[in-house]
């Protein structure tokens, strides 16, 4: 999941530092201007911006957030609550007090499963279990051990089970707007989320690239047939030796 935040403040510096080190993508907007553009420009799961901006008005900012990504949930912080009905009135998700880094990372993550309809706080997507907020991934009862931007590679297709997704939106969902190293690094993603899925007891084939379109993340069958299983044990034990 990546997350627009903005850092006007100590309290907004400290959070988006807190969500950097949990493993977050993240975009940070310096003003409310910047935010705007940065909603406008780049894909995100979910927003928090602080109630005073030095710029503009946070009901202004949340409006314009609004009109060019209108699924987008806003959250507010430090908002006093006299100051939170209008906040709402203008498409905010929740004015929320100033709390610990921990308890904000479970509304952004909340906030953002409910807005692509996945009730929180775990994921139970096309036969794999994700706890967004802890960053971990496990297939059959098994952990995989995933570093920071596969688990989010992983995540993104999850939610987008069955649906191809571009290499392009892929990278802007790793980078955002910050300068994303050579596109082939995602093959390298790739094949390493495969082998630790396949080390775990999963099926790695589920991940795989159409030709010319992306990347797909296809839903586990209800069945698993005795050709596909020895398939996806002898694919973990050719891992396994080449590890």
């Amino acid at each position: 999941m990546r997350f627009l935040v903005t850092t006007t403040t100590w309290a907004g510096e400290t959070t988006a530092n807190a969500l950097e080190r949990a493993g977050f993508p993240l975009s940070r907007a310096e003003d409310g201007a910047d935010a705007a553009d940065l909603a406008r420009l780049v894909r995100h799961d979910a927003a928090l911006i602080e109630a005073d901006l030095p710029d503009m008005d946070a009901a202004a900012l949340i409006r314009a957030i609004m009109r060019d990504a209108p699924d987008l949930p806003v959250l507010v912080s430090g908002a006093r609550s006299e100051r939170a009905a209008p906040l709402l009135a203008a498409g905010a998700a929740a004015a929320v007090a100033p709390e610990g880094a921990g308890a904000i990372t479970a509304r952004l993550v909340a906030a953002a499963l409910r807005a692509q309809g996945h009730p929180p706080p775990r994921l139970a997507l096309a036969g794999a279990v994700f706890d967004p907020v802890a960053r971990r991934a496990q297939t059959n009862g098994e952990v995989i051990p995933l570093a920071r931007l596969e688990y989010e590679l992983l995540e993104h297709l999850a939610l987008n089970a069955g649906r191809v997704v571009s290499r392009s939106a892929l990278m802007d969902q790793l980078y955002g707007l910050d300068e994303a190293p050579n596109d082939r690094t995602l093959d390298v993603y790739i094949f390493e989320i495969r082998k630790k899925i396949a080390a775990a007891g999963g099926d790695p084939d589920r991940l795989r690239t159409v030709r010319g379109r992306g990347l797909v993340f296809t839903p586990l069958p209800e069945t698993e047939g005795p050709r596909r299983r020895q398939k996806r044990e002898r694919y973990a034990d050719r891992m396994s030796r080449a590890a």
